[in-house]
């Protein structure tokens, strides 16, 4: 991944595109963009090929803003991130398909209500740590219930199997963070 990125910048500044100056804000940026497009690239790809494709924009609409405001266990490499998620999201696809739909919609449900509780552990907010922290809990909030809503009113298994299954991996990844935090390992969250 890095090899790719690195071309891509030495040919911007080899057609002067960008100056040598800027070349680590530009090795940043992409950085930053390989490392937020691609696991949702990947996640479309096995939902097409899965034919899943209501479950994983579900899943990645109800993941997303879930996890940014929530936070979580982060791995330390960003590879075993990238692995980590697909397993996780391939994994969900098969539970899905042979659990009890009622007992994953109450566990979907349970995981929403623990969400609308979350104290964000992404909190690597620089100044006004209060006011920010705030504002985090209340997008938590509003996120969860905003979920809750949508997954009681769409009657497409399809759609609230991939919010309920989002929920249950944030809960899960929160929960593993917290206890990380409580033994003092850092796990990437600042």
């Amino acid at each position: 991944m890095e090899r790719i990125e690195l071309s891509i910048l030495n040919k911007l500044l080899r057609n002067g595109l960008i100056d040598i100056s800027e070349y680590e804000f530009y090795k940043y940026g992409l950085e930053v963009l390989v490392m937020n497009l691609l696991p949702v690239l990947l996640i479309v790809f096995i939902s097409i090929l899965s034919r899943n494709v209501i479950y994983g924009f579900s899943f990645l609409c109800a993941f997303i803003p879930i996890r940014i405001n929530a936070g979580g266990y982060h791995c330390s490499k960003i590879i075993n991130c990238l692995f980590i998620f697909m397993l996780l999201f391939t994994l969900s696809i098969f539970i899905q398909k042979y659990i009890n739909h009622s007992l994953l919609q109450i566990i979907g449900i349970v995981s929403i209500l623990l969400i609308y509780k979350f104290k964000p552990q992404s909190c690597d907010f620089i100044e006004n740590y209060d006011n920010r922290i705030h504002k985090v809990k209340k997008e938590i909030k509003i996120i969860s219930i905003f979920f809750l809503i949508i997954t009681l009113l769409v009657a497409d298994t399809g759609f609230r199997n991939g919010t309920y299954s989002a929920c249950i991996i944030n809960v899960i990844l929160h929960l593993i963070g917290v206890y990380n935090l409580e033994k003092g390992e850092n796990n990437g969250n600042k």
